[in-house]
């Protein structure tokens, strides 16, 4: 039987209105550094030019973050919604264009959760599994979707590692990049749960090789 078109799942990692964003970007080049501090920028798709700029002032949605004229370059920052770009540009070319994942700061809109002491008193108690019950419950085909079932749980700080009963350790990726690891000890018999601590991660050659 047909599943039916898929739904997307907004990540606010990576927006799905980034793709039409970024291809608006118009990133300007830039026409001259001057020794005082100051560049003259030129749109990438008009080619009008601005007047003097400093650190601080703005061509188009673009910010001028800072002027060098020693390398030369110019810094420039533009912010969207979600995300922006960061970029170096000297008369010549275009050094440097990466992306970042934070834009404008009024506009962060993390997830909200409302998860009463009834609830987790409810869950603490039960035999059954609650939240895949309430999860289900708002899914119109009885089937939920990962948006659904993440709304019954509660955030956490790490992400959860799932491994076999006898794997002693075990490791995580954290949402900001950190990798973690959980042990406990040589205790492999029956389950358990353990906190995920800092994983410290070397490379060869070390002290620890020898």
């Amino acid at each position: 039987p047909s599943l039916g078109d898929p739904v997307h799942y907004d990540d606010f990692h990576y927006p799905v209105e980034e793709t039409a964003e970024r291809a608006g970007a118009n990133l300007p080049g830039c026409q001259s550094i001057g020794r005082a501090g100051t560049a003259v920028l030129v749109d990438s798709q008009t080619g009008s030019l601005s007047g003097p700029l400093r650190e601080g002032d703005w061509f188009a949605s673009w910010l001028v973050l800072a002027v060098d004229p020693a390398t030369p370059f110019v810094a420039l920052e533009r912010n969207w919604d979600r995300w922006g770009l960061l970029a170096m540009v000297s008369p010549s070319q275009v050094l440097l264009s990466t992306r970042k994942g934070v834009g404008r700061l009024a506009s962060i809109l993390q997830p909200r959760f409302n998860l009463s002491d009834a609830y987790f008193s409810k869950v603490t108690a039960s035999l059954e599994d609650v939240p895949m019950q309430i999860a289900t419950g708002l899914a119109p085909d009885g089937e939920p979707t990962y948006a659904q079932v993440a709304a019954t749980l509660a955030p956490q700080r790490d992400v959860v590692s799932v491994s076999n009963e006898a794997d002693v350790v075990k490791f995580a990726v954290t949402h900001n990049g950190r990798v973690k690891c959980g042990s406990r000890g040589g205790e492999v018999q029956g389950g358990g749960i353990t906190e995920l601590q800092d994983c410290l991660l070397y490379t060869s050659p070390s002290p620890r090789d020898s």
